[in-house]
C-alpha cells in the first residue's frame, strides 16, 4: 500500500535488518504453504534470568505465554517456519528484485 517511493523505501528498510546482531530477515516462500504463524506475529524473549517467554500478537488477540510447555511449542513452530523459509543471502536477493519492482522515478536503477 502506498506509492511507489513508501514501498520502496520499506523494502530499503528490511534490506538492511536482513543480517544484523540484532535481526534477521527471511522471506518465507509461498510454496510452503500455510503456516501457523500467519495470523500476526512472535516474540521468543529471553529474560535476565535465562527463561523464555513467548508473546503471540494477532489482529484479535494478544497472549504472553509463559509456561514452559507452551513456550517449547511456540519456538518449535518458529523453527519449522525459519527452516521452510529463504536462507538470508535468498532473501536479501528476493527482497533486492522486489525492490527493481518498485524504483521510484526520480531514483534510477541500480
Amino acid at each position: 500500500m502506498g506509492s511507489e517511493e513508501c514501498t520502496y523505501k520499506q523494502l530499503a528498510r528490511l534490506l538492511e535488518q536482513v543480517d544484523t546482531p540484532d535481526s534477521k530477515v527471511q522471506v518465507m516462500p509461498f510454496s510452503a504453504g500455510l503456516h501457523p504463524l500467519m495470523g500476526g506475529a512472535l516474540n521468543l524473549l529471553t529474560l535476565p534470568d535465562g527463561s523464555t517467554v513467548a508473546y503471540e500478537e494477532g489482529n484479535e488477540t494478544a497472549h504472553l505465554y509463559e509456561d514452559a510447555e507452551a513456550v517449547k511449542m511456540w519456538r518449535r513452530k518458529y523453527e519449522v517456519l525459519r527452516a521452510n523459509s529463504h536462507s538470508l543471502a535468498e532473501s536479501a536477493e528476493l527482497i533486492r528484485k522486489a525492490m527493481e519492482d518498485h524504483t521510484p522515478c526520480d531514483t534510477p536503477p541500480s
